[in-house]
């Protein structure tokens, strides 16, 4: 299983860069008159590929869900960049994990516009200096897990167990929905 896992993310990978080259190759046939042009890798893309690689797709469950948003008709994750500005603000695999199946989540539920979805508003460094749509996604899940764990523990001393055992319920409920939604078989915190 690991084997065929770390295969499926190779091919990836590959399949990312050549993506890529074919592209450049495009506008560089197109722009130069018909002519060729040798084309190197530029660094920002194989730093941006190897981001990926380390934060995101070696998470199965997220290269599941990277892999049915390439097949749909209109995928969130359509350049690397936006691949790399949804992994720039975290390296904890289960804040990845949560941001993926949100993301995707969303998109099925109607929040999300993948035709409308660019690095900045991911990153919110727009002109507005708002926070970007990232942010939000991990604020939630911290305020999650701070909800069920410490609050409930520390701050609800007064809270009756019954409520605190639904609360926890329904926290957990939602994650096992969203797995369920996309189709992925995943292990969420409590």
């Amino acid at each position: 299983m690991e084997l065929h896992r770390r295969e499926t993310v190779n091919w990836l990978l590959v399949y990312l860069i050549c993506r890529f080259l074919v592209l450049c190759s495009f506008i560089c046939f197109n722009f130069q008159g018909g002519s060729s042009v040798h084309l190197s890798l530029p660094l920002g893309f194989v730093n941006s590929s190897c981001l990926i690689m380390d934060r995101a797709l070696r998470i199965e469950a997220v290269l599941k869900i990277v892999l049915l948003e390439e097949a749909s008709d209109d995928p969130i994750w359509k350049t690397v960049s936006l691949l790399q500005g949804t992994v720039s603000r975290t390296s904890r695999p289960e804040e990845v994990q949560w941001l993926f199946e949100y993301m995707r989540d969303a998109k099925l539920a109607g929040f999300l516009k993948a035709d409308g979805l660019t690095t900045r508003s991911l990153l919110g460094t727009s002109k507005d200096h708002n926070k970007g749509y990232v942010d939000l996604v991990l604020y939630k899940l911290r305020f999650k897990n701070y909800l069920v764990s410490e609050f409930l523990t520390t701050e609800a001393k007064d809270l009756k167990d019954a409520y605190k055992a639904s609360l926890r319920e329904l926290c957990l409920k939602t994650s096992k929905v969203s797995a369920q939604r996309s189709g992925i078989q995943t292990k969420r915190l409590p």
